[in-house]
């Protein structure tokens, strides 16, 4: 068979494919703001820039406490430490824990100085007395380390995150955002154009004639080409 049908020569999906392939080459790069670089194809390799966390972190709502200070705590013993400050996300401790203190912390907050552990507020028993912070009674002994995240335990610095290519997602908006990227640099989208050939085609905004289809295929294929993170351009087959 010398491969001609209807006056033109046929070939295989994935001889086209290989054509097409042949003829590709990387396009150029440009900066997006992180608000507008869903769906784009990263132009460089990020890599984490600093710690995470990049201070020690406590896991839960409780104490911060030493470790040292609930050996022998139980439910039916509990050990009274004094509260010396309260610490919210975001803030920074004000005062060391020293032996006989506890600090009351929040999910996300620095761990101060001097504490090892965090013991959960639902293991406690927090009392009002003749100091301002009052004490707490522990139910439970802790080990140090418990419920606190050390510095760069989740990432080290220079750990690589993301390769060049990856299709930025939610999850990447996420990590670039972690690490102050504000602008990424990215590949500049694909401009393709969508021609749809055929003497029995209408575009979609005509009215039918007998013989005749509206053109949809081609809005099909615009879509496709977005869904891939191209940029389409439909050329409508004029009606006549």
């Amino acid at each position: 068979m010398n491969g001609l049908r209807f006056g033109r020569r046929a070939v295989t999906l994935e001889a086209a494919q290989a054509m097409i392939i042949e003829q590709a080459r990387v396009l150029e790069t440009e900066e997006a703001e992180l608000t507008e670089a869903y769906g784009r194809r990263l132009a460089c390799p990020v890599a984490a820039a600093s710690p995470v966390p990049h201070f020690r972190r406590s896991g839960v709502d409780g104490y911060a406490v030493r470790a040292e200070d609930t050996a022998g705590a139980a439910g039916d013993r509990p050990l009274r430490l004094q509260v010396t400050e309260t610490i919210p996300a975001g803030a920074v401790p004000q005062q060391r824990v020293e032996a006989g203190q506890a600090a009351r912390i929040m999910t996300g907050a620095v761990v101060p100085e001097g504490a090892d552990t965090v013991i959960m507020l639902e293991m406690t028993d927090a009392m009002e007395g003749a100091r301002a912070c009052g004490t707490v009674a522990l139910h439970r002994a802790m080990k140090r380390g418990e419920n606190i995240t050390e510095i760069g335990e989740e990432t080290a610095p220079g750990e690589p995150l993301l390769e060049t290519g990856r299709v930025i997602g939610p999850g990447e908006a996420a990590i670039l955002a972690t690490f102050g990227w504000s602008r990424v640099p990215v590949f500049r989208r694909p401009n393709v154009a969508v021609f749809s050939t055929g003497s029995e085609l209408l575009p979609v905004e005509a009215e039918l004639e007998p013989g005749r289809i509206r053109c949809s295929n081609s809005y099909m294929l615009a879509c496709q080409v977005q869904e891939a993170g191209g940029t389409a351009r439909i050329h409508v087959h004029p009606a006549g």
